[in-house]
C-alpha cells in the first residue's frame, strides 16, 4: 500500500472510491492511490479549468465505479486498472460535450504522467484515462 499522506484538494475521497471502501476506510482510502496519480489529478483539473466528475453516488448521483472498483466487481474487465487505483473515467459535472476535454487529455495528457486512454469512440460521454509513476511521452489510446 503506498505510504503518503496526499489528499487531493479537488476531489473529496468519495469521488474516488466505492461507497463500500469508503465505509470501511473513510479518508483513509486516499493510501490506495499512487500520490502521484492524485498530485496528477488535482493539476489536471486545475489546469483544464472545469469541474470533473468521478463518482458522484454521495451526492445522490448514478457513478460509484468510475474511480476505484471493489476488486470483485463485475463491472469492466477482471484486471482492470479501476481495481488498482490508477484508472479513473472522468466526465463534466454539468454533463456538457466531453470534446473539448477529449482534445485536452489528446493534446497535454501525458504530461500528467496518463499513460493509456481508452479510445474515445468507445466512451462517449466520458474520458477513461490510466496514470503511470513513470514519464511517458506518448499515450497510448486502446479499444477495450
Amino acid at each position: 500500500m503506498p505510504n503518503h499522506n496526499y489528499k487531493t484538494k479537488n476531489f473529496i475521497i468519495q469521488e474516488l472510491v466505492t461507497p463500500s471502501t469508503f465505509d470501511k476506510l473513510g479518508e483513509y482510502a486516499f493510501k490506495l492511490f499512487d500520490e502521484k496519480a492524485l498530485q496528477s489529478l488535482d493539476k489536471l483539473r486545475n489546469d483544464y479549468g472545469k469541474a470533473l466528475k468521478i463518482n458522484d453516488w454521495v451526492n445522490g448521483g448514478r457513478y460509484s465505479e468510475s474511480g476505484l472498483r471493489d476488486i470483485h466487481t463485475n463491472t469492466g474487465a477482471s484486471k482492470s486498472a479501476h481495481k488498482f487505483g490508477y484508472a479513473f473515467d472522468l466526465k463534466h459535472y454539468d454533463e456538457s460535450d466531453i470534446k473539448p476535454l477529449q482534445e485536452f487529455i489528446r493534446k497535454f495528457g501525458s504530461t500528467y504522467g496518463i499513460k493509456r486512454v481508452e479510445a474515445f469512440s468507445h466512451t462517449p460521454t466520458w474520458v477513461h484515462i490510466e496514470f503511470t509513476s513513470e514519464f511517458v511521452e506518448s499515450i497510448y489510446f486502446f479499444n477495450p
